[in-house]
């Protein structure tokens, strides 16, 4: 399989457990209330670590794991900035 795949699927799990780790957050203002329990902070860290296991496939440990951490800073600090404009329009409609 090419890496560039590896490189996608990796990073929607990635990005995907982020969110959902996101929106565990009591301070998240991507949805009215915080997501509660420990289901959906377990399954954001298993996509979280299934997608470090799919591009380790196509990378080395170190650069897979400098790779999940940047990426992961990105979406933390992007989503708070865009999901009030998300917000917004669905509140309008």
């Amino acid at each position: 399989m090419s890496e560039t795949l590896f490189y996608g699927l990796s990073t929607l799990l990635v990005a995907g457990g982020a969110i959902l780790l996101y929106a565990c957050s009591s301070n998240q203002i991507l949805l009215r209330h915080a997501l509660r329990g420990p289901l959906p902070m377990l399954v954001g860290t298993g996509l979280i670590i299934a997608g470090g296991a799919v591009l380790m496939a196509a990378a080395s440990a170190c650069t897979a794991c400098l790779m999940i951490m940047i990426l992961l800073m990105i979406i933390w600090s992007l989503l708070p900035l865009i999901a009030p404009f998300c917000r917004d329009q669905h509140d309008h409609e």
